[in-house]
């Protein structure tokens, strides 16, 4: 389920290829990851069918944006959003940076939890943001959060078939990404793409989103085209039709 695999050792490589081995099929989630499996397991590419995850489409449509005073915030802020666990693979750091190339009027709402949440925090400190970043930790109402943002950004330094860029493309709102494996695919056509880790470059991104209506409504339209390829329904129809085949 990632482009990163932590069973790198001799005795990993072997179990994985003696238990994968006994498997008719395999699925990968993306085209990235069957490629390092047939190089890792050493078989047919026929052996792995590349299906893709799926979400909600519905749910996140017929989500309603929050009241924006929830956050004490009004409708001249510029609300920036990520949804990620604090990590170093998810960089929430990156964002907070970009903050600096912004105006004032610029917030962002970090949700999920991790091991880096306290470093970020120090950081927001230390760059003088506090009122600027809100920690929100997990919720449960991503969708109507995402309603809420102005603009979704996730930054992480790799991933697998992130669900919740697939959210943040199909909420309506311009989605903007790390050109990172797992995510370039994904997002490249669609949403917009920023060097790793270069938070001046992502300010840029934002700045040139909410200043140009017809490079934001774009840029919208790409992100609710591209989440429609990723529908639950597809998803399910797909994994019958393989397992049909066997």
């Amino acid at each position: 389920h990632n482009t990163s695999n932590r069973r790198t050792g001799i005795f990993f490589r072997i179990s994985d290829r003696i238990i994968y081995g006994r498997y008719l099929k395999i699925v990968a989630i993306t085209e990235e990851i069957k490629t390092i499996l047939i190089s890792k397991l050493k078989c047919k590419s026929g052996k792995i069918s590349v299906i893709p995850n799926g979400i909600d489409l519905t749910e996140i449509k017929n989500a309603k944006a929050l009241d924006r005073t929830e956050f004490k915030l009004s409708g001249q802020h510029r609300i920036l959003l990520q949804v990620s666990s604090f990590t170093a693979q998810k960089d929430p750091q990156t964002p907070i940076r970009s903050l600096v190339q912004l105006p004032k009027d610029h917030v962002l709402l970090l949700v999920g939890d991790g091991e880096t949440k306290a470093a970020c925090k120090r950081l927001v400190t230390e760059l003088g943001l506090d009122k600027r970043v809100l920690f929100l930790g997990v919720r449960l109402d991503v969708p109507s959060l995402l309603k809420t943002a102005d603009i979704v950004i996730l930054s992480s330094h790799f991933e697998g078939l992130s669900l919740s860029s697939i959210e943040g493309m199909a909420s309506g709102r311009p989605f903007i990404a790390s050109e990172v494996p797992g995510l370039s695919k994904l997002v490249r056509g669609a949403g917009i793409l920023f060097p790793k880790g270069d938070a001046e470059y992502l300010a840029s991104e934002i700045t040139k989103l909410l200043s140009d209506a017809d490079y934001h409504d774009a840029t919208v339209r790409s992100c609710l085209k591209r989440a429609e390829e990723y529908s639950l329904d597809r998803m399910l129809q797909e994994h019958l039709t393989l397992y049909n085949t066997l």
